[in-house]
């Protein structure tokens, strides 16, 4: 049986109020806000999956022999890595419009200073 996404949703939203029991205004908000903007993310797994999936055998058939094979896996790692930090940065920078730095942190799980950090695409 598959759950549907305003299924999903309720969840995440009863489950981030439950949290908040006892807590002062401006947490409340903040949490509000962030499971709100966050629960569509599990609807993405099974694509990805199947993407990453496809990649990886796509990959292994490279028929430049294991060494070739090995050095251009390499490069293509790097190319990625550089590519996702640089996307990773737009989306930061996307959530940060209209958001402070700590709410786009709660909305991350991380501090405001990492969410700032990775909008720079530092380390």
């Amino acid at each position: 049986m598959r759950v549907g996404y305003d299924q999903l949703q309720a969840f995440a939203w009863s489950l981030s109020l439950r949290k908040t029991v006892g807590l002062s205004r401006i947490p409340v908000k903040q949490k509000l806000v962030a499971s709100r903007e966050v629960p569509y993310a599990h609807l993405m797994t099974e694509l990805l999956e199947q993407q990453r999936a496809a990649l990886i055998s796509d990959l292994a058939a490279l028929t430049d022999g294991p060494a070739d094979r090995f050095k251009k896996l390499d490069e293509l790692g790097k190319l990625l890595a550089s590519d996702i930090k640089k996307a990773k940065a737009d989306a930061v920078m996307e959530l940060h419009e209209g958001r402070s730095w700590n709410q786009v942190g709660v909305l991350l799980g991380v501090t405001g200073s990492r969410a700032e950090q990775i909008s720079r695409a530092s380390r």
